[in-house]
């Protein structure tokens, strides 16, 4: 009796609020309807290799043509114009690799 006491007062505390919450998360529910299909699964798992390998990609030429940019500076005694050029060429590449390897998939 008193567990059911309780159970009523925490539910009128959450509609007190104006929100009606639900016993079961997202995750739950599509768990109790049943897992995604083999292809549904396949497709997830390529959109966030695909999303990773973008992020990694640019990160790498950003940061190349970075130190590219800086060691040369520093060998030419040209600061900072090659860092600046090589930057900016990092930034096209990384632009073109995120197009290539969105092209792929």
């Amino acid at each position: 009796m008193e567990n059911t006491t309780k159970l009523e007062s925490s539910e009128n505390l959450d509609n007190t609020s104006g929100n009606v919450l639900e016993n079961t998360s997202f995750e739950t529910k599509v768990l109790s309807k049943g897992s995604f299909t083999k292809k549904e699964r396949i497709t997830i798992l390529r959109a966030i290799t695909m999303m990773s390998q973008i992020a990694f990609t640019v990160i790498a030429c950003v940061v190349v043509g970075l130190i590219i940019g800086r060691l040369l500076d520093n060998w030419l005694n040209t600061a900072p114009w090659l860092l600046i050029v090589f930057l900016l060429l990092g930034i096209v590449s990384a632009f073109k690799a995120m197009i290539d390897v969105a092209k792929k998939f």
